[in-house]
């Protein structure tokens, strides 16, 4: 049989600049490399030594700019919303050995996080568990 474990979870965070003597066009915009959006779920199966996950998540639009100028997409420099998907396969030998395959952005999504980020990405992996 085979056990299910599942998880969502969404966050909003309003946030602005209440004063800065150092930057005063930055009162009122909103705080700069922390996003209003973001959220996940996922899923993961387990069943003796075998378990997978698969997981989505999204982060929406993050200013870098204190006056929250910067807000042009798809370009070097922005930090632009993005939803990935991950997922792994594994099995446990013993308590103390994992053999696994992990994916990340499985549908390839092209955006940037002041540089440009990784496409979809695959990672083989054998662990010792002390």
């Amino acid at each position: 049989m085979w056990g299910i474990d599942a998880f969502a979870n969404f966050t909003y965070t309003d946030t602005d600049v209440k004063r800065n003597t150092a930057d005063p066009l930055s009162v009122g915009k909103h705080l700069t490399l922390i996003p209003k959006e973001t959220a996940s779920f996922g899923t993961e199966l387990h069943q003796g030594p075998l378990f997978a996950y698969a997981a989505g998540r999204y982060v929406g639009k993050v200013f870098s700019d204190s006056h929250n100028l910067d807000t042009l997409s798809d370009v070097y420099g922005s930090y632009d919303p993005f939803f990935v998907v991950d997922a792994k396969a594994g099995y446990r030998v013993a308590d103390h050995y994992t053999f696994s395959l992990s994916g990340f952005n499985l549908l390839d999504r092209r955006y940037f996080q002041s540089g440009y980020a990784a496409g979809r990405t695959v990672l083989g992996e054998a662990a010792i568990h002390f």
